[in-house]
């Protein structure tokens, strides 16, 4: 696991798939009225709140001037490159958000996995009490398996279409899988 947490693009793409393909439902519960934004909400009643409110939020999360949008995968949404000020996962950073990461890097191309900070709207695996218990192992697993196939195997995508749509089969539910067959191929890499 020390080596799969040492590669940046490896957590960023990991982070990038939760944001974008994991939808889920916060249940908020409270014994008096509450206001959120245009929204009143009487005591005593359960709140489904979707994480998707949260990952796709234009004033939260970084879109590189809008060439990266929040409804399409960018690989590098949660990486900081030393020197470039407009990288990581925020928008509207302060000054100093990432100045641990600028400061450290005295080579202009070091780069970072950013994650911290990123409560307000970074919710994958729930919210405080309700926060998954299993999420370290899950994320564990998911990053051997993809660590394993990408050592092992080539994969090829027989199609020249980059973003693919969602299924709204599981909406809600937990991971959605693509709306479409994804041509690939498969071949077993050859180490020499």
């Amino acid at each position: 696991m020390e080596i799969l947490d040492s590669l940046p693009l490896l957590q960023s793409i990991y982070s990038e798939v939760l944001r974008l393909r994991v939808e889920g439902q916060h249940v908020l519960y409270s014994n008096k009225d509450f206001r959120l934004q245009d929204w009143i909400f009487p005591k005593h009643r359960l709140v489904l709140v979707p994480t998707s409110a949260a990952h796709l939020d234009k004033e939260f999360w970084n879109t590189k001037n809008d060439a990266h949008p929040l409804d399409t995968f960018w690989s590098d949404r949660f990486l900081v490159y030393g020197g470039d000020t407009t990288s990581g996962p925020r928008r509207n950073c302060s000054a100093g958000e990432y100045a641990d990461i600028n400061a450290s890097s005295k080579i202009k191309d070091t780069i970072r996995f950013k994650n911290n900070g990123l409560a307000d709207g970074f919710i994958p695996y729930g919210i405080g009490e309700r926060t998954c218990p299993g999420r370290a192992f899950s994320r564990q697993e998911i990053l051997a398996f993809c660590g394993v196939i990408v050592y092992n195997f080539d994969i090829e995508l027989l199609t020249a279409q980059k973003h693919f749509g969602s299924s709204m089969k599981f909406l809600g539910v937990g991971t959605e899988s693509p709306a479409e067959k994804i041509p690939f191929r498969v071949r077993v890499r050859q180490v020499t």
